[in-house]
């Protein structure tokens, strides 16, 4: 049945690709369709072994975090891909684009089930009953949602929610007024803007629970950092983050920005 649904649906919006909007083989896709064409389906793996300046290892199993992060007691961080400022030039940069302005279910789900491995991965290190655990999310301004219609912080929380079981949380809540773009501020402008920017949902019930915080792309981390504070001071007992992808300065063994 879902298949049939899915042959009518791709009828009237055609699947493109996430990376480079060419059309996609409608029916040779399977049961787990593809958000790629062949060209940028290899572009993304190959950016998946690039290695961490700081550990060595390939970003998707490298667990170093910008300082910020590292400050605000995160217990660990894992992302999928190093993002690279000012370009559409690489193809993760072009499917976080996509995932800004379109915020597509399928782009979401593909880019979920990715994060998927690292998360039970940080589910079992954290020793936390799985009943305990509660996967939440960096929320998007007001602005930015009546912008382009969607958050794809909570599209790729949502997504990450169904995929592994642990029920999703919506722990954070941006303050009104605080709608100052990140990417136009300083560093140290950054962290004291996202702590301004958000607040604890009303009724959120965090308190002796393992969070796992998700956002799409982190550059300094202090919209991550601050809503782990949040979390913390609320009595998470353990904040674990996620994010599609980490800002290529962050590779850099020399001193992390904040």
């Amino acid at each position: 049945m879902r298949r049939v649904l899915r042959r009518v649906a791709d009828l009237f919006f055609p699947p493109v690709c996430a990376g480079c909007r060419t059309l996609l083989d409608w029916y040779g896709r399977g049961e787990h369709p593809t958000v790629f064409c062949e060209t940028c389906a290899a572009e993304w793996e190959n950016e998946r072994l690039e290695t961490c300046g700081c550990c060595g290892l390939p970003v998707g199993a490298c667990a170093c975090m910008p300082e910020a992060i590292e400050r605000a007691k995160c217990a660990a961080f894992r992302k999928l891909v190093y993002y690279h400022q000012g370009t559409k030039g690489k193809v993760q940069n072009r499917v976080l684009f996509e995932l800004k302005d379109r915020c597509m279910a399928q782009t979401a789900q593909f880019l979920a089930e990715q994060l998927l491995p690292a998360l039970r991965e940080m589910v079992e290190a954290s020793g936390a009953d799985p009943g305990d655990c509660r996967i939440s999310y960096v929320p998007r301004s007001r602005r930015a949602i009546a912008e382009h219609g969607a958050d794809q912080a909570k599209c790729l929380a949502t997504a990450l929610a169904e995929l592994s079981g642990i029920p999703l949380c919506h722990a954070i809540v941006r303050q009104r007024g605080a709608n100052r773009a990140q990417k136009s501020l300083s560093p140290a402008a950054r962290l004291q803007n996202a702590k301004r920017a958000f607040a604890l949902a009303k009724g959120a019930l965090v308190k002796g629970k393992t969070l796992f915080v998700v956002d799409d792309i982190v550059t300094t981390g202090a919209s991550m950092a601050a809503c782990a504070a949040l979390l913390r001071r609320a009595g998470a007992a353990r904040v674990y983050c996620m994010a599609v992808a980490s800002d290529d300065v962050n590779r850099d063994p020399l001193p992390k920005r904040v």
